[in-house]
Order: C-alpha cells, then sequence, then structure tokens
C-alpha cells in the first residue's frame, strides 16, 4: 500500500466504495481561512470534511491532543469509515494538516492510508473535477486500537533531556525562524525558543515547488 497517491491515480478509482476520501484542509492563521469553509466552496469528488479541531483531546488546554479511543471511533462512525476502507487524505499542498490526519489514523491501528501528493493544489492543476455537492455518509461500525508506543509524554521527553539520552532525536518541524526564537508563536502564551537538545528540520524543507 503506497503512502502517498498520485492526483490521475486517485482519479482513476474515484468511483471505488472501498476508498473514502477525507479533505483536511486547515490553517494556522484560521481568522482568515477556515478549512470548512473552503470545502464547501469546492472539493474533490465523494471527499468528506475532517476536521483536526475536533478529532483532538476536548478535555485538554492544549491543541490537537490524541483523542481517547472512543472519541475517535465515535467521530470516525460518523463518516462511514470501516476497518478495511482505504483511506487518502489531502489538504491544500500535500503535506501540512493531511500528515496529521495521517498519523492519527496510523496510531490508532487502521492499515490503510494514503495522502494525495501535492494535495488539492495539485488536483486542480491537472484540472480534474471539483464539487460543491456535500456527501451523507451512512454510520459504520469502525474499531480501533491506539498504539501508545508511538506517543511520548512531555514528562518522557524531560527525562530523556535530564538524562543526557541522546539516542533520541528530538526533531522540531517548526519553521527555522519559530525555532530559533525570531519569531512569536501564532498561539497566544506559548513561548519563544524551541526545546533544549532537539534539532530543527521545517516542515517547508521536505517537499519540492509543487508539494
Amino acid at each position: 500500500m503506497s503512502l502517498i497517491i498520485k492526483s490521475k491515480e486517485l482519479f482513476s478509482v474515484l468511483n471505488n466504495k472501498e476508498i473514502k476520501i477525507l479533505d483536511s484542509r486547515w490553517f494556522l492563521s484560521n481568522k482568515i481561512l477556515s478549512g470548512s469553509k473552503e470545502f464547501k466552496k469546492g472539493h474533490i469528488p465523494r471527499a468528506l470534511f475532517f476536521d483536526i479541531d475536533d478529532f483532538s483531546d476536548i478535555d485538554s488546554d492544549l491543541p490537537h491532543m490524541v483523542p481517547p479511543k472512543k472519541r475517535f471511533e465515535k467521530l470516525i462512525k460518523e463518516f462511514g469509515i470501516t476497518d478495511n476502507d482505504h483511506i487518502i487524505i489531502y489538504d491544500q499542498n500535500g503535506f501540512f494538516s493531511s500528515t496529521r490526519v495521517w498519523f492519527l489514523f496510523h496510531i490508532f491501528g487502521h492499515k490503510k492510508i494514503s495522502i494525495l501528493d501535492g494535495g488539492l493544489n495539485d488536483w486542480v492543476k491537472n484540472e480534474l473535477p471539483i464539487t460543491t455537492k456535500l456527501l451523507i455518509p451512512d454510520k459504520k461500525k469502525y474499531a480501533s486500537k491506539l498504539n501508545k508506543e508511538k506517543l511520548i509524554s512531555m514528562n518522557e521527553i524531560k527525562f530523556i533531556i535530564d538524562n543526557k539520552l541522546f539516542n533520541n532525536a528530538i526533531i522540531d518541524a517548526r519553521p527555522s525562524k519559530r525555532f530559533i526564537g525570531l519569531e512569536d508563536e501564532p498561539r497566544k502564551g506559548i513561548k519563544k525558543g524551541n526545546i533544549p537538545s532537539s534539532i530543527n528540520i521545517p516542515f517547508s524543507l521536505i517537499h519540492d515547488k509543487n508539494g
């Protein structure tokens, strides 16, 4: 199962009922752009909108913490997704919020997950169809298993740093100016700078000019 799918390849299997397409567009400056509003303006046919703000722990005061297993399953049932479906995720450019959604499904044990290479931008560039039609799926039974070994807590990170266990690599994927504290964090109350001993691999460097 390929982790990446091309736009024309997705178009060729668009009507396969075992393929579920998720539009995960999300914008850090969401006061200007809203993923759900952009979805309603136009999206890939048969796509459903996947809001990463909903798929988080609502009992935490921090954004985008991994949701409990029961919450994840409850929300996924509304999408009509089954355990055997092949999920294809896209965002605006192919490497931003789609990777977050991929990781969520991955840690909850889903096997068939792919990301649309280049995202919606590439789909549009290939002159493939866009629709405003909203799909209403039938609820399906969904069972997951959270793999906690793929998550690490703040206290575990602190233990690694305090005990100099540097066979572990702590990677910060934010832009370099935020990493070194030259720019304010976009969320209020978050300090500038980085976690001690972390290294910076900005997410903006892991793709080509087409996403």
